[in-house]
């Protein structure tokens, strides 16, 4: 569902988009057909599966091709992974799923009780 939204959210800003996928499927590419050349043919990178989630999971992809002028966001929100690491050292603009949680967290918080949320003390939970 995440890499739909986001998906969705990407191709809204007029940025074009690929999957990929552990395994062969239409409209995707596989990990180990990523190449420093394909990274480099896109701004934006968002990793929206679990990998990173458990400490010392390689990336199965060559993102070697990460630069300064990429943004990676990892939607795994419980520490920073491989690949938020190597973007950073890379240069590259860092968001992580925290953020995401935190904001999902704050328009529920919206919704069902008709109020904002305080972010400061949400942010604070993870700290």
């Amino acid at each position: 569902g995440a890499s739909k939204a986001i998906n969705y959210g990407l191709q809204s800003l007029g940025l074009e988009t690929l999957f990929v996928s552990r395994t062969a499927k239409e409209n995707a590419t596989t990990y180990n057909q990523v190449t420093p050349d394909l990274i480099k043919e896109y701004k934006v990178i968002v990793n929206c599966t679990p990998i990173g989630m458990k400490e010392d999971t390689p990336y199965p992809a060559d993102i070697s091709g990460i630069c300064d002028r990429h943004i990676v966001f990892d939607a795994v929100y419980n520490r920073t992974t491989e690949l938020m690491s190597k973007a950073r050292s890379a240069g590259a603009t860092i968001l992580s799923g925290r953020d995401m949680l935190i904001g999902q967290g704050a328009e529920a918080f919206r919704l069902w009780f008709g109020m904002d949320a305080d972010i400061d003390a949400m942010e604070a939970v993870f700290r």
